[in-house]
């Protein structure tokens, strides 16, 4: 009987053919996962976030995915949620690693909010996780947002907690796997949408920054 119900159990799990694996850290609800899953070249989108509430209103706002709480057992701390080519684990995201999200390492990331959400005193941890997850050639999509003022408090405020350029390259840049970081584009956000300019007082501009970080193939 135990043999059954472990076949069972297993027969449940999604399984994935062709593609691409891709990871969004500190997800949230953010409709890009429901973008990148529709995709034909994407195997798997897997998120990670320490909300319930933010995953089941991902789940109730993109029900063409039919994401559901998972009965597979994950890993120890985690709450797995399952939909179609979409998996969210809710937990810890500095406990993360294969263990926890199974299958094999990523060959893209998106981090559009993830990197800029956590305190500054947790970077290091946070690429430590990252640098256990991505595949070797991966590709990480990298979008911060760098403040810029003579207020240096508004500066240092957040989150979003302010990410330049150099704060990327030195965050990423002597990593061993690591080959290249290329600015793809910038923009002043307050400049693109001036109704952000009562939010951001203080600031001269607020740059939104996309990086596109490529690991070493080997």
């Amino acid at each position: 009987m135990a043999d059954d119900a472990d076949k069972e159990e297993e027969e449940k799990k999604p399984t994935y053919c062709g593609g691409i694996r891709v990871f969004v850290p500190l997800c949230g609800k953010t409709v890009d996962m429901a973008y990148l899953a529709q995709l034909d070249s994407v195997q798997q989108v897997v998120g990670v976030e320490g909300i319930r509430t933010a995953i089941e209103e991902f789940a109730h706002e993109q029900p063409q995915l039919n994401v559901v709480r998972s009965t597979v057992s994950s890993s120890v701390g985690f709450e797995q949620w399952d939909g179609t080519k979409i998996s969210i684990f809710k937990g810890n995201f500095f406990q993360v690693d294969m263990t926890v999200v199974g299958g094999e390492r990523f060959g893209v990331m998106f981090d559009r909010g993830s990197l800029v959400a956590i305190e500054p005193t947790l970077r290091h941890d946070y690429i430590t996780t990252i640098s256990n997850l991505i595949a070797p050639g991966g590709k990480i999509l990298l979008v911060t947002l760098e403040r810029r003022g003579s207020d240096n408090d508004m500066v240092q405020q957040g989150p979003p907690y302010s990410i330049s350029e150099s704060d990327v390259r030195k965050l990423y840049g002597s990593l061993e796997w690591v080959q290249d970081i290329t600015v793809l584009e910038q923009e002043d956000v307050l400049e693109k949408d001036p109704s952000q300019r009562d939010r951001y007082k203080g600031l001269d501009a607020l740059m939104e920054i996309a990086f596109l970080i490529q690991a070493k193939s080997s």
